[in-house]
């Protein structure tokens, strides 16, 4: 390695041999594993209904009613032993004072000091978990509401579990009722005769909304985040056509004004935008200069292309200029035509045509999943910063006479050791998104990578690297483990911003310095090709032809531990790589993996939930929809209602089923009825007609015509 460069390392661990467990081998299904103070079980229906609208598998299990505490504290319980998904908590505050004592005068205190017992059993169940956790603080009742001293009580403990889980690091996401609801406003979301039928408290329209959010969550957490927003200009950032109207003739209306918001938030959260427009670059610039209430500026973007060539060209470029691949980009454009085109050319970007009415576009906007993360690292929140480190690079690269002049200058630091629990998040994000130096491609979730680090059967290192201009953060990850004599490679990658200085020398002498502790005879590193790994092969070829092996289209490299141990990078022996220009040409785009898109409609399922799927009683109408085509009545013949009574309870199994008919000689159940449709039917019952029902009711006498002869 170049001298300038000072490698720092960490005390290395005592490493045992052994193999990751047979279960990451290969990706299982995950599981959304739910615990809730009520009852959750609603919720079921719409998230069954999101994971086939999404083509997106996973498996949905319950914990025991109202089993919070012991979920939490069990460590045998369905939350502690779920490897792979999601755990999530649904929290109703006032269902934490038993039954007995919600109406004496110590329920304050009960239920203040519950909530901080749940708080802290919750940490320490996260703290041995493995997967991610999403804690769902639901809203009160409208009863617990006008009781004032209650209504603030729980106001206090909300606002204490938003500051105790606010932790970035934490692998809790907390959601807040008005986090809900203003993604989906079910404001009638309080029911309290199901509440007190079976401690089903809300309506089914709430369940509809918060089963979506969950399940929206979900899919962030699944799915690998765009990168980049491409952006248009005219009649997208502002009103009006600034080579005609001139920088003072266009507006700037409470629409645009919301986008240019929205896309400040995805800055902020890492993500890169970029200006890809048909006008001249000099009238762009005079609205910057001259429109100070843009909420967006010059130095917000990271590449940029206004001119008049096809927007699929210029999308090409602007992924060549930043080195990514074009399924990392969204394109957002108010012109229907030039998404089509976009779609047409690259069809590896998320065109998003904007609603002809401007103002539907602050709520559409929120609801493209695409735009979702399930949590930002550190890296993301300094995505920006960092691409505009790497122009200041750039600029000294191509001034530099040498490569070696140019690493002497970087003043580069390495540090080498074991990821941190707070880097894992990084860690799986790298999987997932490195693409050039990346040997054996695998895209690990966050959860298999937490999982992997708890057994210690699996060992990862990563690199971290900085230099006078600033810090790349988390660059590079190694995961092997040692079996049979060889230091067995499993992941082996670098970010590409920091290829080309010797690092991944640095790394793989690192791994022969283990190796060698470990008495083993060689590093193995697997190399599979794809269509964007030339890099890695690059490196490993030139360092490693000699011990190379091909087996069935792969390859695998086995360096003798000497010879690991001692690789060192002689800058004076390299070929300084050019800067990245618009004009290099882009490798071929990387097959999308199974899952990562919708197979029903692909990109176009991201405009169609948001144009159709966004309101709570918009997704309670489908869910039903998908309900009642799926339902297999029974064929017994139909026999008609004849009393009023009847044709009220035929009516309203008929709404509750959404089913064409019901006959007085059907059996609910057969027609589809479930015990939470039970509880929903005698709910709208006992509104209706003012006459409760007991749950058991149902079950004894499941058809209309035996419910019509009980006494009243």
């Amino acid at each position: 390695m170049a001298q300038s460069a000072q490698s720092v390392e960490e005390p290395r661990p005592n490493f045992s041999p052994g193999v990751p467990s047979p279960e990451f081998q290969a990706a299982a299904t995950p599981t959304l594993a739910l615990a809730a103070t009520f009852t959750a079980e609603p919720v079921e229906e719409t998230l069954q209904f999101w994971m086939q609208e999404l083509a997106t598998p996973w498996s949905v299990r319950f914990a025991p009613y109202n089993q919070a505490f012991q979920e939490l504290l069990d460590p045998s319980s369905l939350l502690s032993t779920n490897t792979h998904g999601l755990n999530v908590v649904l929290l109703r505050f006032e269902d934490l004072v038993p039954s007995a004592n919600r109406n004496t005068a110590p329920s304050g205190a009960i239920l203040q000091r519950n909530a901080r017992d749940l708080l802290t059993a919750l940490k320490s169940a996260t703290r041995h978990g493995t997967v991610p956790w999403l804690v769902c603080i639901c809203p009160p009742s409208k009863a617990a509401l006008a009781d004032l001293p209650l209504a603030e009580l729980l106001k206090r403990l909300e606002d204490l579990w938003n500051v105790k889980l606010s932790n970035p690091d934490s692998s809790i996401q907390l959601t807040l009722p008005q986090d809900l609801f203003n993604l989906y406003p079910a404001i009638d979301y309080d029911d309290p005769q199901a509440n007190q039928l079976g401690h089903v408290p809300y309506t089914p329209v709430f369940y509809a909304a918060l089963g979506t959010l969950i399940a929206r969550k979900f899919y962030a957490l699944e799915q690998p985040a765009k990168k980049v927003v491409a952006l248009d200009c005219d009649q997208t950032l502002w009103d009006g056509i600034c080579g005609e109207d001139g920088p003072a003739g266009i507006r700037f209306d409470a629409p645009r004004l919301a986008l240019q918001d929205f896309m400040r938030h995805q800055y902020d959260a890492g993500t890169l935008l970029c200006l890809c427009s048909k006008n001249h670059d000099a009238d762009v610039a005079e609205v910057f200069r001259c429109r100070t209430e843009m909420r967006l500026q010059p130095g917000h973007f990271a590449g940029t292309r206004l001119n008049w060539q096809p927007k699929s060209e210029n999308l090409r470029a602007l992924a060549g200029e930043l080195n990514l691949g074009l399924d990392s980009f969204i394109l957002v454009d108010d012109n229907p035509l030039e998404c089509a085109e976009v779609e047409a050319n690259c069809p590896e970007v998320l065109a998003i045509p904007l609603p002809g009415d401007p103002a539907e576009w602050t709520q559409f906007l929120q609801h493209i999943w695409a735009f979702d993360r399930w949590k930002a690292t550190r890296e993301d929140h300094r995505r920006n910063a960092m691409y505009h480190e790497n122009r200041q690079r750039e600029q000294f690269r191509a001034a530099a006479p040498s490569l070696a002049e140019f690493l002497a200058g970087l003043d580069l630091q390495v540090h080498i050791g074991p990821v941190r629990t707070e880097q894992l998040a990084r860690v799986s994000q790298l999987t997932q998104r490195t693409n050039q130096f990346n040997c054996a491609p695998k895209h690990y979730s966050e959860t298999e990578i937490a999982e992997l680090a708890r057994q210690k059967k699996c060992h990862i290192l990563g690199a971290t690297i900085s230099d006078r201009f600033g810090d790349y953060g988390l660059t590079g990850v190694m995961i092997f483990n040692s079996i049979n004599g060889l230091l067995a490679v499993d992941i082996f990658l670098l970010s590409c911003r920091a290829l080309g200085k010797g690092v991944e020398h640095r790394m793989l002498a690192h791994l022969g310095q283990i190796a060698r502790q470990l008495g083993a005879r060689a590093v193995e590193i697997p190399f599979h090709p794809t269509p964007r790994n030339q890099p890695a092969w690059n490196f490993l070829n030139s360092i490693g032809a000699a011990f190379r092996q091909d087996r069935n289209g792969a390859s695998a490299f086995q360096f003798p531990v000497e010879v690991a141990a001692s690789i060192s990078f002689d800058p004076s022996n390299a070929v300084m790589p050019e800067p990245v220009s618009p004009t290099n040409k882009l490798p071929p785009p990387e097959p999308l993996e199974r899952g990562r898109e919708s197979a029903a409609s692909g990109n176009a399922r991201y405009v169609w939930i948001a144009r159709n799927a966004r309101d709570p009683e918009q997704i309670l109408k489908l869910v039903e929809a998908r309900r009642a085509a799926q339902s297999t009545p029974a064929a017994a013949a139909y026999t008609p209602p004849e009393t009023e009574r009847q044709r009220q309870l035929c009516e309203l199994w008929r709404q509750v089923l959404q089913i064409d008919r019901v006959g007085i000689r059907d059996n609910f159940f057969e027609l589809g009825g479930t015990s939470q449709l039970v509880v929903r039917m005698l709910a709208k019952w006992e509104r209706q007609s003012g006459r409760r029902l007991s749950v058991a009711t149902l079950f004894k006498a499941p058809t209309i015509e035996q419910l019509a002869e009980l006494p009243e």
